[in-house]
């Protein structure tokens, strides 16, 4: 039933105007009337999520939720309530570290407690706080060599790691000093042992841990130690002569006038004693002058190996130069070779002899016909 506003006559719900009166009866559309009742319903659910305790208070009040509304509510405010009273404390709870360690220790002790070298080979023993079945990484290089030496593993047992590492005959491990590393990675452990140590080795402490962002904790130490090893004599004179060669020699021979350095590549081996030396020559006015520049150059380099290295007893001398072929190309080539033994050398009074008769004395010669 519509009552008319006017004079408060009862009508039908169909009629639009009073049947007493005439007055216009204003309804409000079905449809608006449900989208009001919708948004109510909607804002009090919102608020229940929000301020649980006052949503669910206008949920009871409103007469826009039925029975099964109101059971959930009252079962959602049951569960807050529950929430509020159970304490969250987990103290007495045996929980896992953010790591994975059941047990929480700290383990922060490695070192190295006796080193010793003996017929080439070098020993270690060390001890640690770490967890029996540890793998130690154990590794010898040489401090002053680019190249690595040999790496073992060892088991950690009674607080314990140790091994026994063989020393490379290589000329690179001739001259110390030695460094010995010993290192524990949590990448290479066990499950038993992980459990401990953490994943990430989150148990890992002191200074003797190295912590990444994106890498577990790394636990090691290094000691250096000076060794005389007992090798061939033969390797101990390749690596000297060698070494002689890089550095001393290198630094001798210097620059061309080109600004390039002469020195480019050497062989050596200690069984026939016989060095090959690749050098860059300088240019010269012309040919005639450029090839006594060469054998000038070649007589100084002969003084130089022969009195510094009794050890060499013959020497090539391969010289370059920038050469152009038929096609207008330029590239460094090979314009003169000179080979010269010992004997020979002591032979001849470097003093007294014209740098152009160096061809006919030596051992051997040959000339580019771009120097002839």
């Amino acid at each position: 039933m519509s009552i008319c506003p006017k004079c408060g006559e009862k009508n039908n719900n169909e009629s639009n105007f009073c049947q007493n009166c005439g007055t216009s009866i204003n309804r409000e559309p079905e449809t608006k009337k449900g989208v009001k009742h919708y948004l109510i319903k909607f804002g009090i659910v919102l608020l229940t999520l929000i301020i649980p305790p006052v949503g669910i208070f206008f949920v009871f009040k409103s007469n826009k939720f039925g029975k099964p509304g109101k059971i959930i509510s009252g079962i959602y405010i049951g569960l807050f309530i529950l929430m509020l009273l159970v304490p969250t404390d987990n103290s007495s709870t045996k929980v896992t570290t953010q790591a994975g360690s059941e047990n929480g220790k700290v383990y922060k002790n490695i070192e190295i407690t006796n080193l010793y070298s003996e017929k080439n080979k070098v020993f270690i023993k060390g001890k640690t706080d770490l967890p029996n079945g540890s793998k130690i990484l154990i590794s010898f290089n040489a401090i002053d060599s680019d190249s690595k030496g040999e790496t073992i593993k060892s088991i950690v047992g009674n607080k314990v790691f140790k091994g026994i590492l063989n020393i490379p005959a290589d000329k690179k491990f001739i001259k110390g000093p030695y460094k010995i590393k010993a290192s524990f990675n949590p990448q290479d452990q066990e499950r038993k042992v992980l459990k401990l140590v953490g994943k990430r080795g989150t148990n890992l402490k002191g200074d003797n841990v190295k912590t990444e962002i994106f890498s577990p904790s790394i636990m090691e130490v290094s000691k250096k130690i000076d060794i005389k090893l007992d090798l061939p004599a033969d390797k101990i004179r390749e690596y000297e002569t060698n070494k002689y060669i890089s550095e001393d020699l290198t630094e001798y021979l210097g620059e061309t006038n080109e600004d390039k350095q002469v020195y480019i590549k050497h062989t050596y081996s200690d069984i026939n004693r016989h060095l090959t030396l690749w050098l860059n020559g300088s240019e010269n006015l012309t040919k005639n002058m450029t090839r006594e520049g060469l054998l000038l150059e070649s007589k100084k380099v002969f003084q130089e190996i022969f009195t510094s290295r009794e050890n060499i007893n013959s020497l090539s001398i391969i010289w370059h130069l920038p050469l152009v072929d038929i096609k207008g190309n330029v590239s460094d080539s090979k314009v003169m070779s000179i080979d010269i033994t010992r004997a020979n050398y002591n032979s001849i009074n470097w003093g007294n002899i014209s740098t152009s008769n160096i061809p006919r004395i030596v051992d051997n010669y040959w000339a580019h016909r771009a120097l002839r």
